[in-house]
């Protein structure tokens, strides 16, 4: 028998879709108290359960760039996806940074980004009725994994009277969130979430 957990996010999202030739278990952790089984269920699908749920986060390192062109803005994840810098000592002057390789699109040199925030998926912002950019420092992933983007992500659901430049406890989480304004971007880009550590 070929079968699958769906996971139902808050709202009754389905997290994960199967395939037409598997048999679906739907089950909504939302509805259920910790240690129920779900009704109906068959000890096959019970073993299911003891399956990691998907995290979003797992897919977030298949998309952040790490490294940007100079010239062109192009985004790199990996250093594999860079040619080799030519003529280095002609193309770095006295006291710059070292670029890490050169651009495959243009030619110009590419340098690590400055900074190294991970994007929330749009899928999840979605999920929670949530606009803008939410941004996670590298430091708090696995915090976050740890208690759920989703569950994180909840609590700004119900966040109320925050003004650009206020900093925020995100719920007893032991992470912060910076609401910030940046002018340069567009309208649905300009306001933005940064979550990090507490510190």
């Amino acid at each position: 028998m070929n079968a699958v957990v769906v996971w139902l996010t808050k709202g009754g999202i389905v997290e994960h879709v199967a395939s037409p030739e598997v048999d679906v278990v739907v089950i909504d952790f939302q509805n259920l108290e910790a240690g129920d089984p779900a009704p109906d269920m068959s000890d096959a699908h019970k073993a299911l359960l003891r399956e990691k749920a998907p995290s979003v986060l797992d897919d977030i390192a298949e998309y952040i760039v790490h490294y940007r062109c100079d010239n062109c803005d192009a985004g790199y994840r990996k250093l594999d996806e860079l040619r080799p810098v030519r003529d280095l000592e002609q193309r770095v002057a006295p006291g710059e940074p070292r670029p890490v390789g050169e651009c495959p699109a243009c030619g110009a040199v590419v340098h690590p980004v400055a900074d190294d925030w991970w994007p929330v998926p749009q899928s999840a912002l979605d999920r929670h009725c949530l606009s803008g950019r939410f941004n996670l420092a590298p430091e708090a992933l696995p915090l976050v994994h740890k208690v759920g983007l989703d569950r994180v992500l909840a609590w700004f659901e119900t966040t109320r009277g925050v003004t650009v430049g206020d900093t925020m406890l995100v719920g007893d989480f032991g992470l912060k969130a910076f609401f910030g304004f940046d002018p340069d971007k567009p309208n649905g880009e300009c306001c933005y979430v940064n979550i990090s550590m507490l510190r």
